[in-house]
């Protein structure tokens, strides 16, 4: 039946139209979108529903290369309209032919509804963008009465829209002409409703305006679009805002937009009407600021009718189609935006403005700092634990996108990325010399969290971001069971010294490793809290949700982890998998795949990954993460000790007891290969160390922020004049003073700056340096 095709579903109401029983509704009560909900009591299994519905069937009767012109109407008609006016003269063509004229208008409730008109007065009523799906209801029927009845009927609405009339009438009408427009999703209903709700007083509101040419509708000289300031006056003028904005980044379509059928050439409706953004590929001059409309005419029906009214245009001028059809269509179709899916998500937990504003990357509670889009299973899987750690706990969160390695591509190859898209909200790039400062004005809170971000070898490529050194003093800055990977012991001083001071900017520290606990301790000088890995931390049942999302159906196998591969560990694993009598299945480091007849994938989904844990009947890794899960889902399995990736972190499985299954040689114990694993002093350890780790996390963020030292302001003043020589960090007198006489004595003792220079310590650094130890001698 029809409401089996929900997922492809545009909510055109063909289906209410055609069933003979008045056994289907169209709503979006239970929804975001309208959609069709059968009453089976009424129905009659006619399947009159089934053969309407555009989603299941359709095909255009339209030209493949349609004759297309930039039109604009009269100042007057332009002034009224959000584009060119191309709508507007076509209307007012078939009102005064006797005509009606069918297309979009608010409702008194402020929903957006299809209405029939027959006169000019009510033309405005159907003018000018209303970005909201509109309720098409039974205008279908009333349409082709009208029509039956001989009279010329004006059709507007998306390109779904005029599919569901051509298939509903199931034939061609002389007296029908349809337009299309040129569509960038249809948002919903409900999103809409809630959002006046909860922003604006709606019983007085008086007008909606998305489109608001005060300024122009487009910058004559930038080529910029004059979209964002549309408003809504209900007593007084308020910008529509964040609601808006999400529009514009696909953030609220209807799921069936984002693989939109009707997009593509031929079109659905005889005209396609909609912004002539891209004017400037054609001729700059097309553009006098007051609204540029492009139109196809996509058959002869249209042809003939353009001839009667081109006249009545102020400007119109032929495009050549063929070649320049992707300028016209670009900026006006719905694109799939994955934080899509999260607005959603979130939207019953926080409401419909919290959820614009994260969707808009408005505002978060916590700005996190991972390794989430770096191509290694175990950095991605543990970003999600930790976005789920800090979710359940109330928080909001905004992954920061700054890259830990530029190995990693940031395109869908990288199975990391192409999965935090989906899970995430995301910041802008920031590329690897550029600063993170500006998320102080998004974020109450910062964490650098793990795998391994404190891995001093990488500075030089990626900067001291992962110790927090763009954030103001006055923010919260936490880690959150972070790993070092390597000794700090050869740390060149100078790097060193920078560490410490940033380290001990920390509200609080905490580890994954005893021996990170020791290097914050002995190196740095700062406490630090022992937690566990947040594999761990969050409940199993987080990762059996996420293998459920894998399309696998592997069983039977030993599966093979293997970070670092070599000869010798393939032998190893051929041979345990002889001895048990299991085909292998191997995951390899995606970013550098070996060479052997083990390999059948290169790169597998993260969800993948998890499912071939959960459902493995052996497993060898030379990962720790890999480790952790084999504990997770309690397989069986010898882990191969890396000590090029921090032998120090599997001291966790032997305090678990589970030293038997740490392999630093590759002898097969069958007596241990076969022995069934005793897990009860992990589960003790996970219980206890999950328990401490949330509290640990919970306290420390909700404990109140101690008042910044004089030291962290200066260091933040002098480096937001470095990085934009505009600080906007005010300090006491006594400060700027103090900071003054220290520049000029490094002014002064050139040998000073010199060395300073000599040892890669920027001026400024040197005077903070120097200021530093001029406080600590006080």
């Amino acid at each position: 039946m029809i409401d089996k095709v929900q997922k492809d579903c545009t909510g055109c109401s063909a289906c209410m139209n055609a069933c003979p029983k008045s056994a289907i509704e169209i709503s979006y009560k239970n929804t975001f979108f309208y959609e069709p909900k059968v009453d089976y009591d009424k129905c009659v299994s006619c399947k009159k529903c089934i053969s309407v519905c555009p989603a299941i069937k359709y095909e255009s009767p339209n030209s493949a290369n349609p004759k297309t012109y930039a039109v604009y109407a009269s100042d007057e008609l332009r002034k009224e309209s959000s584009s060119g006016g191309a709508f507007s003269v076509l209307a007012e063509y078939i009102l005064d032919n006797g005509g009606y004229v069918c297309g979009a208008a608010w409702a008194e409730t402020w929903d957006v509804h299809h209405i029939i008109i027959d006169n000019k007065t009510d033309l405005q009523k159907l003018r000018l963008s209303k970005y909201v799906q509109s309720y098409v209801g039974g205008v279908l029927k009333d349409i082709k009465k009208i029509l039956n009845d001989g009279k010329i009927v004006l059709f507007s609405g998306t390109p779904c829209q005029n599919a569901g009339l051509r298939n509903f009438l199931g034939k061609d009408y002389e007296n029908l002409y349809m337009i299309d427009v040129l569509c960038h999703g249809a948002p919903s209903p409900k999103v809409w409703s809630d959002y006046l709700e909860e922003n604006y007083d709606k019983s007085n509101i008086k007008e909606i305006n998305f489109r608001n040419k005060e300024n122009g509708w487009m910058s004559l000289r930038e080529g910029s679009y004059n979209i964002a300031g549309g408003y809504i006056d209900d007593g007084q003028k308020k910008v529509l805002g964040v609601y808006n904005e999400a529009f514009l980044n696909h953030r609220l379509s209807n799921e069936s937009c984002m693989e939109c059928k009707y997009k593509f050439i031929p079109r659905s409706g005889d005209f396609t009407i909609g912004d002539f953004w891209y004017y400037l590929v054609f001729d700059k001059r097309l553009n006098d600021g007051k609204g540029l409309s492009v139109m196809l005419l996509n058959n002869s029906k249209a042809e003939k009718l353009f001839a009667r009214i081109q006249n009545n245009f102020k400007y119109t001028q032929k495009l050549k189609m063929k070649k320049n059809w992707e300028y016209i269509e670009v900026n006006n179709r719905s694109k799939r935006n994955p934080e899509r899916s999260l607005f959603f998500k979130n939207y019953e937990k926080y409401g419909v403005t919290k959820s614009l504003e994260l969707a808009c990357g408005k505002h978060f509670d916590v700005a996190l700092l991972t390794m989430f889009n770096g191509m290694n299973y175990g950095s991605g899987l543990v970003a999600y634990a930790q976005n789920k750690i800090l979710e359940n706990l109330g928080y909001t969160v905004l992954n920061v996108h700054k890259p830990y390695n530029w190995e990693y591509p940031y395109t869908d190859e990288n199975q990391c990325w192409r999965f935090a898209k989906n899970h995430y909200y995301i910041s802008r790039f920031f590329d690897r010399d550029e600063s993170c400062r500006e998320l102080n004005s998004i974020a109450d809170a910062f964490i650098i969290g793990s795998d391994t971000p404190w891995w001093w070898a990488d500075v030089n490529l990626t900067g001291f971001h992962y110790w927090l050194d763009f954030v103001e003093a006055d923010k919260k800055k936490l880690s959150f069971c972070t790993s070092f990977a390597n000794s700090y012991s050869d740390m060149p001083e100078t790097e060193k010294a920078k560490a410490k001071y940033l380290y001990s900017r920390f509200d609080a520290l905490s580890v994954r490793e005893k021996e990170g606990k020791d290097i914050l301790k002995n190196t740095f000088g700062v406490d630090s809290a022992y937690l566990i890995d947040p594999t761990f931390i969050i409940d199993k049942s987080v990762w059996d949700e996420l293998a459920e999302n894998s399309n696998l159906s592997e069983k039977d196998y030993l599966l093979a982890y293997i970070l670092d591969f070599n000869a010798e560990k393939e032998k190893y694993i051929k041979s345990i998998a002889e001895k048990l009598g299991l085909r292998i299945i191997l995951i390899p480091n995606p970013l550098h795949t070996p060479t052997t007849d083990l390999l059948t994938k290169k790169v597998w989904d993260l969800e993948d990954f998890v499912y071939l844990y959960k459902n493995a009947s052996f497993v060898v890794t030379d990962s720790f993460h890999g480790t952790c899960f084999s504990v997770i889902y309690k397989k069986k399995f010898f882990c191969i000790i890396n000590m090029r990736r921090g032998g120090s972190r599997f001291e966790l499985f032997r305090e678990m007891k589970l030293g038997n299954r740490l392999v630093t040689n590759y002898d097969i114990d069958e007596s241990v290969l076969n022995e069934n694993i005793d897990y009860s002093t992990s589960d003790l350890i996970i219980s206890e160390k999950r328990k401490q780790s949330v509290e640990w996390l919970d306290y420390n963020l909700k404990k109140k922020k101690e008042q910044p030292t004089e030291t962290a302001l200066l260091y933040d003043y002098l480096k937001s004049e470095i990085e934009s020589n505009s600080p906007k960090i005010r300090l006491p007198n006594r400060l700027v003073n103090l900071y003054k006489r220290l520049y000029k004595f490094a002014v002064n003792h050139k040998g000073f700056v010199k060395k300073a220079v000599f040892l890669g310590i920027p001026l400024s650094f040197a005077i903070i340096l120097l200021l530093i130890v001029l406080i600590i001698v006080k």
